[in-house]
């Protein structure tokens, strides 16, 4: 009944303290879709990204390109209660630069941000 849906989506929201790793795949900013070489890489690199975010409890956000070249961005604490989402972050940000090394990327960045974020639905109860 809606009571009960409106009791349930007040524990979903909230704001949490949330960790978020960015990585900046700077060998990967000028892609050519024709080169198969460098797209098995950034897959290579999407893969062990993404098997490391969740290793240390994180989720993996986006990885995109845009005005500041192919970027990976994963996120701690968002979709659960993590005991210190800040502790997991910096842990996968310290095994995803061992990781890329292992993949030969020589130019890339790593950075960790901290802070409260909201956390829960956003929209009309049919999105849900």
């Amino acid at each position: 009944d809606q009571d009960s849906q409106n009791a349930m989506s007040i524990l979903l929201n909230e704001l949490r303290p949330v960790a978020i790793v960015f990585v900046g795949l700077h060998d990967l900013d000028d892609i050519d879709p024709r080169d198969s070489t460098l797209l098995q890489l950034m897959n290579d690199a999407f893969k062990i990204l993404s098997r490391i975010t969740h290793a240390c409890n994180g989720a993996v956000r986006d990885m995109l390109f845009d005005d500041k070249g192919c970027v990976f961005i994963s996120v701690f604490g968002a979709h659960s209660h993590e005991v210190n989402p800040c502790f997991d972050a910096t842990v996968s940000a310290m095994r995803m630069e061992s990781a890329l090394k292992d993949l030969k990327l020589k130019r890339f960045s790593l950075g960790v941000s901290f802070g409260e974020c909201f956390c829960g639905e956003v929209g009309p109860p049919i999105r849900s």
